[in-house]
């Protein structure tokens, strides 16, 4: 049928009625529709023997419905013509479909073989026709932003019609059957009849799209740099590891790890800890010598390795040493002195842990360091110090804890940790049955030179 044919129809016609899933066809559109229920191509076959290539076609609500009802349709679908009919191996259809109108559902009469729909034709109505001309015009110009939001290219073609004053019904119908926006959106912007409107609506929906596109270009390229750079510096890595394998400045990953487990083998480490060890060793024997996860799983094997788990030093209980010591290193503070010894000779007998904790208290100067240090010196037990620079209360009682086992295990046969910078409350602390001194003063030039 002619254009000039479709356009003088009456505004009430019967038609077969053809549904699709998730397509809209916007008037001023050829659009390809593939039909393969029996119940369209009956519908396409009448239209073609009966109603002078004419159907009108509308959508599904819901696409998974197999035999839609009245029910299960937008009540606002197209007239449309057809163009060209091929039927393929299989017995389904492929058309080629010329869509005029916009119409409303007024009637329907189901059959067994096709469904017939009484419809109305719907006329676009405009209520600013200047404020339709602007939006028309920066839809127009800003088609160069929008070009990413659309499924297909827009044509030379369809250019030159928008270009050649296109009307605002006709190029929000060209545009929105090629744009991405949601299904649900199209079916909106069929539905609506006011011109200015509807450009309005396009114009949103556009820019949103846009903008969603443009966000996700941009995390793809960020991904993608990402990845780029990973695979450069794995390169690298790679490079750098056997150009010195070559040159003989380090040794090769299979010396690395024979060095290892000879080292577990032949130590006296615990039962347990030489198991987890020999099976992260096997992890990083089967990973790439540059990634990241053997590098983190070659640390843990050092830091393991390294913890004294079988070494420890005797301490030196002898009380005549340790006043000779403090004598030989203080003037006076025969009452500190005297409760000093007093402290190490029953940690001597007794050689238990739980007993109470030494805390000097004073201005700076007066020898709370030197102390600790010449107790240190004569038990044969090293220091290490530990500047808090806050209070100590429940709240910071698990942070402190935290704080001296990090310490510990760094320090191997650490015996005293000395805490300093403690303004408030003083609380005892023991670790391995080793002296801990709580000063509660800032540290000293003495502080700062001898402890680490």
């Amino acid at each position: 049928m002619e254009e000039r044919e479709i356009s003088s129809l009456s505004n009430v016609i019967n038609l077969p009625v053809l549904c699709t899933r998730g397509l809209v066809c916007f008037p001023h559109n050829e659009v390809n529709i593939d039909i393969a229920r029996s119940k369209s191509i009956k519908a396409i076959e009448a239209a073609r023997n009966k109603f002078s290539d004419l159907l009108f076609i509308t959508s599904q609500i819901d696409p998974h419905v197999e035999n839609p009802e009245l029910k299960d349709l937008y009540a606002v679908g197209t007239i449309c013509a057809l163009k060209i009919i091929r039927k393929n191996d299989d017995g389904s259809l492929r058309a080629i479909i010329l869509a005029t109108k916009r119409a409303k559902i007024r009637n329907y009469y189901d059959s067994s073989t096709y469904t017939i729909a009484e419809v109305e034709v719907i006329e676009s109505t405009s209520k600013d026709f200047e404020e339709e001309a602007r939006l028309l015009k920066d839809l127009i110009k800003r088609i160069g932003d929008y070009k990413r939001s659309f499924s297909q290219s827009i044509n030379n073609i369809i250019l030159q019609r928008l270009n050649k004053g296109a009307s605002s019904e006709e190029a929000v119908d060209l545009l929105a059957q090629l744009s991405n926006i949601p299904f649900d959106k199209k079916q909106e912007l069929l539905e609506e009849v006011d011109n200015g409107e509807r450009l309005k609506k396009l114009i949103a929906h556009l820019s949103r799209e846009s903008l969603e596109v443009e966000i996700e270009n941009e995390i793809n390229k960020k991904v993608r740099d990402t990845i780029d750079k990973n695979q450069r510096d794995y390169l690298l890595r790679e490079k750098l590891r056997v150009i010195k394998e070559e040159l003989g400045d380090t040794p090769s990953k299979g010396d690395d790890v024979d060095n290892i487990r000879k080292l577990i083998e032949e130590n006296p480490y615990p039962q347990y800890i030489k198991e987890r060890v020999l099976d992260e060793l096997s992890r990083f024997e089967s990973m790439p010598p540059a990634s990241s996860e053997a590098m983190v799983i070659r640390n843990y094997i050092d830091w393991v390795v390294r913890i004294p788990w079988y070494q420890k030093t005797e301490i030196n209980y002898d009380i005549n040493n340790v006043e000779e010591v403090l004598n030989n290193d203080h003037y006076g503070l025969e009452k500190i002195k005297e409760r000093i010894l007093e402290y190490l000779a029953v940690q001597a007998l007794t050689k238990s842990n739980k007993a109470p904790i030494l805390c000097f208290v004073g201005p700076p100067g007066v020898g709370k360091t030197s102390l600790a240090q010449s107790i240190a010196r004569a038990l044969n037990r090293k220091f290490v110090k530990i500047a808090l620079k806050s209070d100590i209360n429940g709240n910071t009682i698990p942070i402190l804890i935290a704080i001296v086992t990090y310490w510990a295990i760094n320090n191997y046969t650490t015996i005293g940790i000395l805490f300093s910078n403690v303004f408030g409350i003083i609380f005892p602390f023991v670790l391995g049955g080793c002296l801990a001194f709580i000063l509660n003063l800032p540290m000293t030039f003495f502080e700062n030179k001898i402890f680490k």
